[in-house]
Protein backbone atom coordinates (compact mmCIF):
# COMPACT_ATOMS: atom_id res chain seq x y z
CA UNK A 1 0.00 0.00 0.00
CA UNK A 2 1.46 3.36 -1.01
CA UNK A 3 1.76 6.29 1.36
CA UNK A 4 -0.77 8.03 -0.87
CA UNK A 5 -3.25 5.23 -0.31
CA UNK A 6 -2.89 5.48 3.44
CA UNK A 7 -3.42 9.24 3.40
CA UNK A 8 -6.51 8.80 1.25
CA UNK A 9 -7.98 6.18 3.52
CA UNK A 10 -7.28 8.15 6.70
CA UNK A 11 -8.85 11.29 5.21
CA UNK A 12 -12.00 9.64 3.92
CA UNK A 13 -12.49 7.25 6.83
CA UNK A 14 -12.03 10.06 9.33
CA UNK A 15 -14.57 12.28 7.60
CA UNK A 16 -17.04 9.46 7.21
CA UNK A 17 -16.77 8.19 10.77
CA UNK A 18 -17.20 11.75 12.04
CA UNK A 19 -20.29 12.12 9.92
CA UNK A 20 -21.68 8.74 10.84
CA UNK A 21 -21.54 9.55 14.54
CA UNK A 22 -24.19 12.19 13.90
CA UNK A 23 -26.92 9.78 12.91
CA UNK A 24 -27.97 6.25 13.69
CA UNK A 25 -28.89 5.73 10.04
CA UNK A 26 -25.30 4.71 9.22
CA UNK A 27 -24.74 0.99 9.67
CA UNK A 28 -21.35 -0.71 9.92
CA UNK A 29 -19.56 -4.04 9.87
CA UNK A 30 -16.04 -4.66 11.18
CA UNK A 31 -14.43 -7.82 9.79
CA UNK A 32 -11.36 -9.94 10.33
CA UNK A 33 -10.26 -13.25 8.90
CA UNK A 34 -8.08 -15.21 6.50
CA UNK A 35 -8.03 -15.61 2.74
CA UNK A 36 -6.06 -17.78 0.30
CA UNK A 37 -5.16 -17.48 -3.37
CA UNK A 38 -3.27 -19.98 -5.53
CA UNK A 39 -2.18 -17.18 -7.93
CA UNK A 40 -2.34 -13.91 -6.05
CA UNK A 41 -0.50 -11.86 -8.71
CA UNK A 42 -2.69 -13.34 -11.47
CA UNK A 43 0.17 -14.22 -13.80
CA UNK A 44 0.41 -16.80 -16.58
CA UNK A 45 3.68 -18.23 -15.20
CA UNK A 46 5.60 -18.26 -11.91
CA UNK A 47 2.35 -18.37 -9.93
CA UNK A 48 2.54 -17.40 -6.26
CA UNK A 49 0.14 -18.99 -3.79
CA UNK A 50 -0.28 -17.30 -0.45
CA UNK A 51 -2.60 -16.72 2.45
CA UNK A 52 -3.29 -13.33 4.00
CA UNK A 53 -4.67 -11.89 7.18
CA UNK A 54 -7.54 -9.49 6.57
CA UNK A 55 -9.14 -6.71 8.60
CA UNK A 56 -11.81 -4.51 7.10
CA UNK A 57 -14.66 -2.07 7.51
CA UNK A 58 -17.94 -1.67 5.67
CA UNK A 59 -20.28 1.35 6.00
CA UNK A 60 -23.71 2.04 4.54
CA UNK A 61 -26.40 4.62 5.19
CA UNK A 62 -26.91 8.32 5.81
CA UNK A 63 -29.34 11.07 6.71
CA UNK A 64 -31.87 12.13 4.07
CA UNK A 65 -33.84 14.75 6.00
CA UNK A 66 -33.06 18.04 7.71
CA UNK A 67 -30.69 20.83 6.79
CA UNK A 68 -27.62 18.61 6.99
CA UNK A 69 -27.91 15.53 4.79
CA UNK A 70 -25.26 12.96 3.92
CA UNK A 71 -24.77 9.46 2.60
CA UNK A 72 -21.91 7.02 2.83
CA UNK A 73 -21.01 3.71 1.25
CA UNK A 74 -17.68 2.00 1.87
CA UNK A 75 -16.05 -1.41 1.69
CA UNK A 76 -12.31 -1.46 2.46
CA UNK A 77 -9.91 -4.07 3.81
CA UNK A 78 -6.24 -4.33 4.68
CA UNK A 79 -4.64 -7.48 3.28
CA UNK A 80 -1.38 -8.59 4.93
CA UNK A 81 0.01 -11.32 2.63
CA UNK A 82 2.15 -13.99 4.27
CA UNK A 83 4.33 -14.48 1.17
CA UNK A 84 7.34 -12.13 1.43
CA UNK A 85 7.26 -11.36 -2.30
CA UNK A 86 3.77 -9.80 -2.14
CA UNK A 87 3.36 -6.39 -0.55
CA UNK A 88 0.50 -5.74 1.85
CA UNK A 89 -2.23 -3.49 0.48
CA UNK A 90 -5.57 -1.83 1.06
CA UNK A 91 -8.31 -3.01 -1.31
CA UNK A 92 -11.76 -1.46 -1.72
CA UNK A 93 -13.63 1.80 -2.16
CA UNK A 94 -15.25 4.57 -0.16
CA UNK A 95 -17.90 7.12 -1.19
CA UNK A 96 -19.50 10.00 0.70
CA UNK A 97 -21.81 12.85 -0.26
CA UNK A 98 -23.18 15.66 1.90
CA UNK A 99 -25.07 18.94 1.68
CA UNK A 100 -26.12 21.71 4.04
CA UNK A 101 -29.15 23.93 3.37
CA UNK A 102 -28.26 27.46 4.44
CA UNK A 103 -31.63 28.58 3.06
CA UNK A 104 -34.00 25.61 2.61
CA UNK A 105 -35.04 25.07 -1.02
CA UNK A 106 -32.95 28.07 -2.10
CA UNK A 107 -29.25 27.81 -1.22
CA UNK A 108 -27.16 24.82 -0.19
CA UNK A 109 -23.51 23.78 -0.16
CA UNK A 110 -22.42 20.33 -1.37
CA UNK A 111 -19.33 18.35 -0.43
CA UNK A 112 -18.64 14.94 -2.00
CA UNK A 113 -15.65 12.63 -1.80
CA UNK A 114 -14.55 9.23 -3.04
CA UNK A 115 -11.68 6.78 -2.89
CA UNK A 116 -11.56 4.08 -5.56
CA UNK A 117 -9.00 1.74 -7.10
CA UNK A 118 -8.67 1.24 -10.84
CA UNK A 119 -6.13 -0.69 -12.90
CA UNK A 120 -2.94 1.22 -13.57
CA UNK A 121 -2.25 -0.89 -16.68
CA UNK A 122 -5.16 -2.10 -18.81
CA UNK A 123 -2.88 -4.81 -20.21
CA UNK A 124 -2.92 -6.65 -16.86
CA UNK A 125 -5.74 -7.82 -14.56
CA UNK A 126 -6.49 -6.16 -11.23
CA UNK A 127 -3.93 -7.56 -8.78
CA UNK A 128 -1.39 -6.42 -6.17
CA UNK A 129 0.98 -4.04 -7.95
CA UNK A 130 -1.58 -2.99 -10.58
CA UNK A 131 -3.89 -0.73 -8.61
CA UNK A 132 -4.09 3.03 -9.02
CA UNK A 133 -5.63 4.77 -6.00
CA UNK A 134 -7.88 7.67 -7.01
CA UNK A 135 -8.92 10.24 -4.42
CA UNK A 136 -11.54 12.79 -5.49
CA UNK A 137 -13.05 15.73 -3.63
CA UNK A 138 -15.79 17.97 -5.06
CA UNK A 139 -17.45 20.99 -3.46
CA UNK A 140 -19.53 24.02 -4.36
CA UNK A 141 -22.85 25.86 -3.98
CA UNK A 142 -26.25 25.15 -5.50
CA UNK A 143 -28.88 27.87 -5.96
CA UNK A 144 -32.54 27.07 -6.58
CA UNK A 145 -35.10 29.65 -7.68
CA UNK A 146 -38.68 29.80 -8.98
CA UNK A 147 -40.55 31.84 -11.60
CA UNK A 148 -44.20 31.78 -10.64
CA UNK A 149 -45.95 28.51 -9.82
CA UNK A 150 -44.50 26.25 -12.53
CA UNK A 151 -41.08 27.47 -13.67
CA UNK A 152 -37.98 26.73 -11.65
CA UNK A 153 -34.22 26.90 -12.09
CA UNK A 154 -31.03 25.54 -10.59
CA UNK A 155 -27.53 26.99 -10.80
CA UNK A 156 -24.60 25.04 -9.42
CA UNK A 157 -20.85 25.59 -9.37
CA UNK A 158 -18.28 22.91 -8.56
CA UNK A 159 -14.57 22.67 -7.92
CA UNK A 160 -13.24 19.12 -8.16
CA UNK A 161 -9.79 17.84 -7.30
CA UNK A 162 -8.70 14.40 -8.53
CA UNK A 163 -5.44 12.75 -7.36
CA UNK A 164 -4.02 9.53 -8.84
CA UNK A 165 -1.39 7.61 -6.88
CA UNK A 166 0.47 6.18 -9.88
CA UNK A 167 -0.21 8.08 -13.09
CA UNK A 168 0.16 11.77 -13.97
CA UNK A 169 -3.59 12.38 -14.22
CA UNK A 170 -3.91 14.71 -11.20
CA UNK A 171 -6.25 17.54 -12.17
CA UNK A 172 -8.50 20.41 -11.13
CA UNK A 173 -11.95 20.83 -12.69
CA UNK A 174 -13.87 24.08 -12.31
CA UNK A 175 -17.39 23.98 -13.68
CA UNK A 176 -20.91 25.40 -13.60
CA UNK A 177 -24.32 24.20 -14.76
CA UNK A 178 -27.60 26.07 -15.23
CA UNK A 179 -30.94 24.32 -15.78
CA UNK A 180 -34.29 26.10 -16.22
CA UNK A 181 -37.46 24.08 -16.52
CA UNK A 182 -41.20 23.85 -16.12
CA UNK A 183 -42.78 21.48 -13.64
CA UNK A 184 -45.49 19.65 -15.56
CA UNK A 185 -46.68 18.04 -12.33
CA UNK A 186 -45.33 17.22 -8.90
CA UNK A 187 -43.37 14.32 -10.43
CA UNK A 188 -42.28 15.59 -13.87
CA UNK A 189 -40.16 18.39 -15.29
CA UNK A 190 -39.14 19.58 -18.77
CA UNK A 191 -36.27 22.02 -19.11
CA UNK A 192 -33.13 23.19 -20.89
CA UNK A 193 -29.62 23.46 -19.57
CA UNK A 194 -26.05 24.49 -20.30
CA UNK A 195 -22.80 23.61 -18.59
CA UNK A 196 -19.13 24.54 -18.78
CA UNK A 197 -16.09 22.77 -17.30
CA UNK A 198 -12.42 23.72 -17.43
CA UNK A 199 -9.99 20.84 -16.80
CA UNK A 200 -6.34 21.56 -15.99
CA UNK A 201 -3.65 18.98 -15.20
CA UNK A 202 -0.70 19.27 -12.86
CA UNK A 203 1.51 17.57 -15.44
CA UNK A 204 1.55 18.27 -19.19
CA UNK A 205 3.98 15.47 -19.99
CA UNK A 206 1.60 12.70 -21.04
CA UNK A 207 -1.03 12.22 -23.72
CA UNK A 208 -3.59 11.64 -20.97
CA UNK A 209 -3.12 15.05 -19.38
CA UNK A 210 -4.03 17.68 -21.96
CA UNK A 211 -5.91 20.73 -20.65
CA UNK A 212 -9.31 21.27 -22.26
CA UNK A 213 -12.72 22.92 -21.89
CA UNK A 214 -16.02 21.04 -22.08
CA UNK A 215 -19.28 22.73 -23.06
CA UNK A 216 -22.74 21.18 -23.09
CA UNK A 217 -26.23 22.30 -24.15
CA UNK A 218 -29.14 19.95 -23.53
CA UNK A 219 -32.82 19.44 -22.91
CA UNK A 220 -33.87 17.69 -19.71
CA UNK A 221 -36.87 15.51 -19.00
CA UNK A 222 -37.61 13.95 -15.61
CA UNK A 223 -40.62 11.87 -14.63
CA UNK A 224 -41.45 9.66 -11.69
CA UNK A 225 -44.55 7.51 -11.53
CA UNK A 226 -45.88 4.64 -9.47
CA UNK A 227 -44.02 2.09 -11.63
CA UNK A 228 -41.65 4.08 -13.85
CA UNK A 229 -38.84 6.60 -13.35
CA UNK A 230 -37.07 8.41 -16.19
CA UNK A 231 -34.22 10.93 -16.17
CA UNK A 232 -32.90 12.15 -19.52
CA UNK A 233 -30.44 14.80 -20.68
CA UNK A 234 -29.95 14.97 -24.47
CA UNK A 235 -28.12 17.55 -26.54
CA UNK A 236 -24.74 18.47 -27.96
CA UNK A 237 -21.30 18.82 -26.40
CA UNK A 238 -17.82 19.87 -27.41
CA UNK A 239 -14.28 19.46 -26.08
CA UNK A 240 -11.76 22.14 -27.01
CA UNK A 241 -8.12 22.68 -26.17
CA UNK A 242 -4.72 23.37 -27.71
CA UNK A 243 -4.60 19.86 -29.18
CA UNK A 244 -8.25 18.89 -29.45
CA UNK A 245 -11.41 20.26 -31.06
CA UNK A 246 -14.31 17.82 -31.20
CA UNK A 247 -18.12 17.99 -31.12
CA UNK A 248 -20.71 15.29 -30.70
CA UNK A 249 -23.95 14.10 -29.16
CA UNK A 250 -24.61 14.24 -25.43
CA UNK A 251 -26.88 11.72 -23.76
CA UNK A 252 -27.47 10.73 -20.16
CA UNK A 253 -30.36 8.35 -19.58
CA UNK A 254 -31.50 6.45 -16.50
CA UNK A 255 -34.81 4.58 -16.47
CA UNK A 256 -36.45 1.94 -14.29
CA UNK A 257 -39.73 0.09 -14.69
CA UNK A 258 -41.41 -2.17 -12.15
CA UNK A 259 -42.59 -5.05 -14.34
CA UNK A 260 -44.19 -7.08 -11.55
CA UNK A 261 -44.48 -6.59 -7.78
CA UNK A 262 -41.07 -8.32 -7.45
CA UNK A 263 -39.21 -7.65 -10.72
CA UNK A 264 -37.75 -4.32 -11.85
CA UNK A 265 -36.10 -3.61 -15.18
CA UNK A 266 -33.45 -0.91 -15.54
CA UNK A 267 -31.57 0.69 -18.40
CA UNK A 268 -29.02 3.47 -18.66
CA UNK A 269 -26.93 5.09 -21.36
CA UNK A 270 -24.26 7.78 -21.20
CA UNK A 271 -22.39 9.42 -24.08
CA UNK A 272 -20.17 12.34 -23.11
CA UNK A 273 -16.72 13.87 -22.92
CA UNK A 274 -15.84 12.88 -19.34
CA UNK A 275 -13.53 14.93 -17.16
CA UNK A 276 -10.58 13.44 -15.31
CA UNK A 277 -12.46 12.57 -12.13
CA UNK A 278 -15.17 10.56 -13.93
CA UNK A 279 -13.66 7.22 -12.88
CA UNK A 280 -13.94 8.09 -9.21
CA UNK A 281 -17.22 9.97 -8.79
CA UNK A 282 -19.92 7.36 -9.23
CA UNK A 283 -23.70 7.61 -9.71
CA UNK A 284 -25.86 8.13 -6.64
CA UNK A 285 -26.83 4.45 -6.52
CA UNK A 286 -23.33 3.65 -5.26
CA UNK A 287 -24.18 5.57 -2.10
CA UNK A 288 -27.42 3.61 -1.89
CA UNK A 289 -25.64 0.27 -2.14
CA UNK A 290 -25.50 -0.33 -5.88
CA UNK A 291 -22.62 -2.00 -7.68
CA UNK A 292 -19.88 0.29 -8.99
CA UNK A 293 -18.14 -2.06 -11.39
CA UNK A 294 -14.67 -1.54 -12.88
CA UNK A 295 -13.97 2.18 -13.24
CA UNK A 296 -10.65 1.70 -15.08
CA UNK A 297 -10.07 4.22 -17.84
CA UNK A 298 -8.18 4.29 -21.12
CA UNK A 299 -6.76 7.73 -20.42
CA UNK A 300 -7.73 10.66 -18.25
CA UNK A 301 -9.03 12.97 -20.99
CA UNK A 302 -9.98 14.20 -23.46
CA UNK A 303 -11.93 11.24 -24.81
CA UNK A 304 -15.42 10.17 -25.86
CA UNK A 305 -17.02 7.73 -23.45
CA UNK A 306 -20.11 5.62 -24.16
CA UNK A 307 -21.61 3.31 -21.56
CA UNK A 308 -24.84 1.32 -21.73
CA UNK A 309 -26.37 -0.98 -19.11
CA UNK A 310 -29.56 -3.02 -19.03
CA UNK A 311 -30.82 -5.65 -16.64
CA UNK A 312 -33.42 -7.11 -14.35
CA UNK A 313 -33.60 -7.07 -10.55
CA UNK A 314 -35.65 -9.46 -8.41
CA UNK A 315 -36.50 -8.66 -4.80
CA UNK A 316 -38.60 -11.09 -2.79
CA UNK A 317 -38.81 -11.54 0.98
CA UNK A 318 -36.25 -14.38 0.95
CA UNK A 319 -34.74 -14.27 -2.54
CA UNK A 320 -32.92 -11.57 -4.48
CA UNK A 321 -31.27 -11.72 -7.89
CA UNK A 322 -29.86 -9.47 -10.57
CA UNK A 323 -28.81 -9.94 -14.18
CA UNK A 324 -27.08 -7.15 -16.06
CA UNK A 325 -25.27 -6.45 -19.31
CA UNK A 326 -22.89 -3.51 -19.72
CA UNK A 327 -21.14 -2.09 -22.75
CA UNK A 328 -18.36 0.48 -22.50
CA UNK A 329 -16.52 2.21 -25.32
CA UNK A 330 -13.78 4.82 -24.90
CA UNK A 331 -12.19 6.65 -27.83
CA UNK A 332 -9.26 8.97 -27.26
CA UNK A 333 -9.41 12.24 -29.15
CA UNK A 334 -5.65 12.18 -29.60
CA UNK A 335 -4.54 9.65 -32.21
CA UNK A 336 -1.96 7.87 -30.05
CA UNK A 337 -4.40 7.14 -27.20
CA UNK A 338 -6.43 4.63 -29.24
CA UNK A 339 -9.70 3.14 -28.07
CA UNK A 340 -11.11 0.50 -25.73
CA UNK A 341 -14.29 -1.60 -25.73
CA UNK A 342 -15.65 -3.77 -22.91
CA UNK A 343 -18.66 -6.10 -22.89
CA UNK A 344 -19.74 -7.58 -19.57
CA UNK A 345 -22.41 -9.91 -18.22
CA UNK A 346 -23.08 -10.50 -14.53
CA UNK A 347 -25.63 -12.52 -12.61
CA UNK A 348 -25.95 -13.10 -8.87
CA UNK A 349 -28.60 -14.80 -6.79
CA UNK A 350 -29.06 -14.73 -3.02
CA UNK A 351 -31.37 -16.76 -0.82
CA UNK A 352 -32.17 -16.55 2.89
CA UNK A 353 -31.93 -20.16 4.05
CA UNK A 354 -33.06 -19.39 7.59
CA UNK A 355 -33.57 -16.15 9.55
CA UNK A 356 -29.86 -16.37 10.46
CA UNK A 357 -28.24 -17.70 7.29
CA UNK A 358 -28.00 -16.58 3.68
CA UNK A 359 -26.31 -18.12 0.63
CA UNK A 360 -25.46 -16.68 -2.75
CA UNK A 361 -23.97 -17.67 -6.10
CA UNK A 362 -22.55 -15.36 -8.76
CA UNK A 363 -20.96 -15.45 -12.20
CA UNK A 364 -19.49 -12.87 -14.57
CA UNK A 365 -18.04 -12.71 -18.06
CA UNK A 366 -16.05 -9.83 -19.55
CA UNK A 367 -14.54 -9.30 -22.98
CA UNK A 368 -12.10 -6.41 -23.30
CA UNK A 369 -10.36 -5.02 -26.40
CA UNK A 370 -7.72 -2.29 -26.23
CA UNK A 371 -7.04 -1.08 -29.75
CA UNK A 372 -3.76 0.78 -29.26
CA UNK A 373 -2.07 -2.38 -27.94
CA UNK A 374 -4.09 -4.95 -29.93
CA UNK A 375 -5.05 -6.59 -26.62
CA UNK A 376 -8.12 -8.81 -26.62
CA UNK A 377 -8.96 -10.86 -23.52
CA UNK A 378 -11.88 -12.82 -22.11
CA UNK A 379 -12.31 -13.21 -18.35
CA UNK A 380 -14.74 -15.49 -16.52
CA UNK A 381 -15.44 -15.74 -12.81
CA UNK A 382 -17.91 -17.64 -10.69
CA UNK A 383 -18.30 -18.54 -7.05
CA UNK A 384 -20.44 -18.93 -3.98
CA UNK A 385 -20.75 -17.37 -0.56
CA UNK A 386 -22.42 -18.14 2.75
CA UNK A 387 -23.27 -15.75 5.57
CA UNK A 388 -24.19 -16.93 9.07
CA UNK A 389 -25.41 -14.71 11.92
CA UNK A 390 -25.04 -15.44 15.65
CA UNK A 391 -27.08 -13.16 17.84
CA UNK A 392 -27.70 -9.59 16.71
CA UNK A 393 -24.26 -8.34 15.65
CA UNK A 394 -21.90 -11.31 15.34
CA UNK A 395 -21.56 -13.34 12.17
CA UNK A 396 -19.36 -15.50 9.93
CA UNK A 397 -18.87 -15.18 6.15
CA UNK A 398 -17.34 -17.74 3.79
CA UNK A 399 -16.56 -17.18 0.11
CA UNK A 400 -14.91 -19.08 -2.75
CA UNK A 401 -14.26 -17.82 -6.29
CA UNK A 402 -12.69 -19.19 -9.49
CA UNK A 403 -11.31 -16.88 -12.19
CA UNK A 404 -9.99 -17.65 -15.67
CA UNK A 405 -8.59 -15.20 -18.21
CA UNK A 406 -7.44 -15.94 -21.75
CA UNK A 407 -6.13 -13.79 -24.60
CA UNK A 408 -4.51 -13.81 -28.01
CA UNK A 409 -1.13 -14.22 -26.29
CA UNK A 410 -0.54 -16.86 -23.61
CA UNK A 411 1.03 -14.28 -21.31
CA UNK A 412 -2.30 -12.40 -21.18
CA UNK A 413 -4.06 -15.25 -19.37
CA UNK A 414 -4.19 -16.60 -15.85
CA UNK A 415 -6.19 -18.93 -13.63
CA UNK A 416 -6.92 -18.36 -9.94
CA UNK A 417 -8.79 -20.11 -7.16
CA UNK A 418 -9.36 -18.02 -4.05
CA UNK A 419 -11.38 -18.27 -0.87
CA UNK A 420 -11.73 -16.81 2.57
CA UNK A 421 -13.39 -16.97 5.96
CA UNK A 422 -14.24 -13.80 7.90
CA UNK A 423 -15.67 -13.07 11.33
CA UNK A 424 -17.75 -9.89 11.42
CA UNK A 425 -19.21 -7.63 14.10
CA UNK A 426 -21.97 -5.16 13.32
CA UNK A 427 -24.90 -5.28 10.96
CA UNK A 428 -25.87 -3.87 7.58
CA UNK A 429 -29.45 -4.73 6.64
CA UNK A 430 -30.20 -5.95 3.14
CA UNK A 431 -27.69 -6.98 0.49
CA UNK A 432 -26.43 -4.83 -2.36
CA UNK A 433 -26.29 -6.03 -5.91
CA UNK A 434 -29.09 -8.56 -5.82
CA UNK A 435 -27.67 -11.28 -3.64
CA UNK A 436 -24.05 -10.59 -2.76
CA UNK A 437 -23.55 -11.35 0.90
CA UNK A 438 -19.79 -10.85 1.25
CA UNK A 439 -18.18 -7.54 0.27
CA UNK A 440 -15.76 -7.99 -2.62
CA UNK A 441 -13.09 -5.89 -0.93
CA UNK A 442 -12.07 -8.88 1.14
CA UNK A 443 -10.85 -10.84 -1.87
CA UNK A 444 -8.58 -9.47 -4.63
CA UNK A 445 -10.69 -8.27 -7.56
Amino acid sequence: MTAYGWRAMVLLSGAIVAGSSMAAEVEYEVRGGMQYSDNVLRTATDEIDTSAGVVGLRLQGGRKTGRLQFGVSGDVAYNDYFESGVDSEVVGNMFADSSYDFIPDSFRWDLDGSFVQIRESLLRPAAPGNRDDVLTLSTGPTLQFRFGDSFEGQLEARFTRADYSERAFDSDTLGARLVVGRAMSERSLVGVGVSFDNVTYDSQLGLGSIDFDRREAFVRFQASGARTTLNLDAGIAEAQGDQVDDRGLLARLEATRRLTPFITGFVSYVQEYPTSEASALTPADAIDGGEIGDGSILTAAPRVSKRAEAGLRLERPRTSAQFSYTYTRETGLLLATGDRAVDGFRVNVGRALTPRSRAGVFAAYTQEDVGASSLSVDEKSYGAELSLTFGRNLGLDLRVEKRDRSGDVAADGYSELTGGIFLRYGRITGSAGGGTVTPTAYLPR
